[in-house]
């Protein structure tokens, strides 16, 4: 068996390609010159061109595609969460403040007097939207007492959490330490005790799911120092759910609206075996 290699001879001017094409024509009785040698070599070249610009083309349209929406894509983004969806990991809910929107009021809305509210108009630039907190011991600096009141708060809540392998990390403290400096430094718009009860329902909760004992024992321990008042709740009394219900809704606990959640977390757990913080 014979094995031809392609061997790289001298190339060829135009003149001697040119005479040899001649010479093919003659012998084959063909019109000479029928396809010049020059236009042979300029439709390549032109080929070549041709499709380097379409592939410039084509790749600009598809960053246009992957890029464009991104100018439009909102600060805030809705999920349907139900048996058809895959629940969200905690890393994903680490960097997100979760806002639910489950209850509804279906009361006419002509029943109600329309509410008119000058709005007045605000002159400012860009630097209305940022932030000034970004590293806690960078940026903190001079807070360190109010900083210091609220991540021994957060640690006491982060202990109960551990319990169950349910505990956050320094993101999460990060960002609710934050969280609460810019409700301060906004001249209060909330009490310290209401904005830590948004934080703990919007940042804590959503991450806790299962069915094991351990996630009932610290849904009753959060619970407790969302109440304040907890004399009476023990894990294995009769009336648990009716007792934990009536308590998260007295006006007086610390936490309300985070108490009502667990108390309704751990009433699907009674009910159903299993818990989690979406409907």
């Amino acid at each position: 068996m014979k094995v031809f290699h392609r061997s790289s001879g001298p190339q060829l001017s135009f003149e001697e390609a040119s005479r040899i094409l001649e010479r093919a024509f003659e012998a084959n009785e063909m019109e000479n010159n029928s396809i010049p040698l020059e236009v042979l070599a300029s439709y390549s070249s032109y080929r070549k061109e041709r499709f380097t610009l379409q592939r410039t083309i084509l790749v600009i349209i598809m960053m246009l595609f992957i890029l464009l929406p991104l100018l439009f894509i909102p600060a805030a983004f809705t999920v349907n969460m139900d048996e058809t969806t895959f629940p969200f990991s905690k890393k994903v809910l680490d960097r997100a403040n979760t806002i639910e929107f489950s209850y509804v009021d279906l009361e006419s809305p002509f029943a109600k007097e329309p509410v008119n509210i000058a709005a007045e108009s605000v002159q400012t630039d860009n630097t209305f939207l940022k932030t000034e907190y970004l590293i806690l011991q960078k940026d903190c600096i001079g807070e360190e007492e109010t900083v210091g009141q609220y991540c021994l708060e957060l640690q006491r809540i982060n202990k109960i959490l551990q319990s169950a392998n349910a505990h956050v990390g320094y993101r999460v403290r990060d960002e609710i330490v934050f969280y609460l400096l810019n409700n301060k430094k906004a001249g209060g718009l909330l009490t310290d005790d209401e904005a830590m009860d948004n934080e703990i329902l919007q940042k804590i909760l959503p991450r806790i799911q299962g069915s094991s004992i351990a996630i009932k024992e610290m849904l009753l321990a959060l619970f407790k120092v969302c109440v304040g008042n907890h004399a009476g709740i023990q894990p294995e009394q009769s009336d648990l759910v009716k007792n934990i219900m009536s308590l998260a809704s007295d006006s007086n606990s610390r936490y309300r609206k985070s108490a009502e959640k667990i108390a309704f977390m751990i009433r699907r757990y009674e009910e159903d075996g299993f818990t989690s913080y979406w409907l």
